[in-house]
C-alpha cells in the first residue's frame, strides 16, 4: 500500500490530501485536510449535513458517484467535474 500525501499544484493553499493505493486500480481512501479557516469548510460541512437529512439524496449521489466512477476510472479531474453541478447544487440546498 502507498500512502501519497501533498498539496501540490492540483490543490489551493489550505487544502491538503491523503490518499492511499493499492495498486494502480485500488485506492483504499482519499481524504482531503483543509486549514479550519479555509473558506470551503462551512459549504463542506452544510454539504455533509444535507446528505444526512435527507438520505434520498444521499443514495441519489452515491448513486451518481458510482457512474461516474464507472465512466472516469482513469480521470480523477473528469470525475470531479462530472459530479460539479450536482455537488453545487447541494450546497445551494443546503444554504436555503
Amino acid at each position: 500500500m502507498q500512502t501519497v500525501y501533498g498539496n501540490g499544484t492540483a490543490f489551493p493553499p489550505g487544502i491538503n490530501s491523503i490518499r492511499n493505493r493499492e495498486g494502480r486500480d485500488h485506492r483504499t481512501h482519499h481524504l482531503h485536510v483543509y486549514e479550519q479557516s479555509h473558506p470551503q469548510v462551512s459549504d463542506h460541512l452544510l454539504f455533509r449535513n444535507y446528505l444526512a437529512r435527507h438520505p434520498e439524496q444521499a443514495l441519489q449521489y452515491g448513486e451518481l458517484k458510482r457512474q461516474l466512477t464507472n465512466d472516469y476510472q482513469y480521470d480523477p479531474f473528469g470525475y470531479q467535474q462530472a459530479k460539479a453541478d450536482h455537488c453545487r447544487d447541494i450546497v445551494r440546498r443546503a444554504h436555503q
